[in-house]
C-alpha cells in the first residue's frame, strides 16, 4: 500500500512560502524592554502573544499523546477552514 503524503495535495505556493520569524523567536532576553510593536513594558500581560502558540501547542500535544507539529490552532473554526482551503485549492479551478 502507497504512504500518503499531504503535500502532495498542498498549492505549490504555498509550499515554497518561507515563514516568518520574528527577532523575539530566535533570541532570548533578560528582562527585555521591547518597545518595537506598540507594547507596553510595564505589567504582566504586556505582551502580545506567542504568534506560534508553542507553549499551548505543547501542553495539548501532552493531553492529546501527538506531535505538536501535528496542531493547529486559529482564531475559531472559520480562520481554520480559510486556511484549509488557501493552502488546498486552486482559486477558479474545479477537480471532482
Amino acid at each position: 500500500m502507497k504512504e500518503f503524503n499531504i503535500n502532495s495535495l498542498v498549492r505549490k505556493n504555498i509550499l515554497e512560502l518561507q515563514p516568518y520569524i520574528s527577532f523575539r523567536d530566535n533570541n532570548e532576553f533578560e528582562n527585555p524592554v521591547l518597545l518595537d510593536a506598540n507594547e507596553s513594558p510595564f505589567g504582566e500581560f504586556n505582551r502580545y502573544p506567542d504568534s506560534t502558540q508553542k507553549k499551548l501547542k505543547q501542553k495539548l500535544s501532552e493531553i492529546k499523546n501527538i506531535s505538536s507539529n501535528q496542531i493547529a490552532i486559529g482564531n475559531g473554526s472559520d480562520e481554520l477552514i480559510d486556511l484549509i482551503i488557501k493552502i488546498f485549492c486552486e482559486p477558479k479551478k474545479i477537480q471532482f
